[in-house]
């Protein structure tokens, strides 16, 4: 097919038989093997026409839709406090064509002035044919160091280095940068890649109730315990009065290992805890301990 346009013509070549479309353009065409199309395409500023780079080709392309990308948070409005704290979210991948889908995610954060901070990137991630699936619970950390502003947190799923397929994106707040070291700007990332390696459990030699993660926090924390035997158990969280504001753990009967709480700031009405200090005290059987953690907003 030869189109004129201007000073210029694009020369394409069709493949209607799967759908997909041949080019000597940098660039993507999906799921259509109408010439005006493709065309608007073009013109609009997705190629430079005089650009004759790489020959793309997506037999698996079928529409508009061919992978879903959505991105909730746990919060329709998120503020990070100045000496920094987490926000949570799901993310949901859907892949409606009959081919397995190869793209590369990524996932970063625009700062306020517009600078691009890549948070972490999952190259070759394999999304099989006619599947749909939701990573539920992923928790990312705001360091302290990161200034004030409005932020836009975004994923984006892509075909190599330009083709983007999908992605989203929403806005979060972070107050007044404190004082940090460079290890403060580390954005860590946890619950995105249910893959990634871990460390083989342990058997706790005795009883422990670690520190609160993240502390300072907001909106959620995660309160984790070593139990040597299976307990029963209770873990209750009082404000500085000694008044109960949340049970997470009712004499719950627990195994032997590692567990986790998470306290997402609510009492047990759901209503949202004020900003201040609390302490989350775990009983199991003779055992009992008490730690603090700083609620912040």
């Amino acid at each position: 097919m030869i189109r004129g346009g201007g000073d210029y013509s694009i020369i394409c070549t069709q493949f209607p038989s799967d759908g997909a479309v041949r080019h000597d353009f940098r660039g993507n065409y999906w799921g259509t093997t109408d010439p005006a199309q493709i065309e608007a395409w073009i013109l609009d500023g997705h190629d430079d026409p005089n650009i004759r780079a790489e020959v793309l080709y997506t037999p698996f392309a079928t529409g508009a839709t061919d992978l879903v990308l959505a991105l909730t948070p746990a919060d329709s409005v998120i503020v990070i406090p100045d000496v920094g704290g987490s926000f949570q979210y799901d993310a949901y991948l859907e892949n409606n064509t009959q081919g397995d889908i190869i793209a590369d995610i990524a996932i970063e954060a625009v700062l306020p002035d517009g600078t691009v901070y890549p948070v972490q990137s999952y190259p070759g991630q394999t999304i099989p044919a006619a599947s749909a699936y939701t990573r539920t619970g992923i928790v990312q950390d705001v360091p302290p160091g990161a200034p004030a502003g409005t932020y836009t947190y975004r994923v984006t799923a892509s075909l190599g280095d330009s083709v983007i397929v999908d992605s989203d994106e929403f806005p979060f707040e972070k107050q007044g940068a404190v004082g940090f070291a460079a290890q403060d700007m580390y954005w860590n990332l946890r619950g995105w890649d249910r893959n990634e390696p871990r460390t083989p459990p342990v058997t706790p030699a005795g009883f422990a109730l670690h520190a609160a993660s993240p502390n300072p926090f907001n909106p959620t924390t995660t309160l984790s315990f070593d139990l040597p035997r299976q307990e029963t158990v209770t873990l209750r969280v009082f404000d500085l009065q000694g008044r109960l504001v949340r049970s997470l753990l009712s004499g719950e009967v627990l195994s032997q290992g590692r567990h986790e709480a998470v306290w997402d700031g609510r009492d047990d009405t759901g209503r949202q805890a004020a900003s201040g200090t609390y302490f989350y005290r775990l009983e199991a059987g003779v055992f009992s301990q008490t730690r603090r953690a700083v609620l912040v907003k």
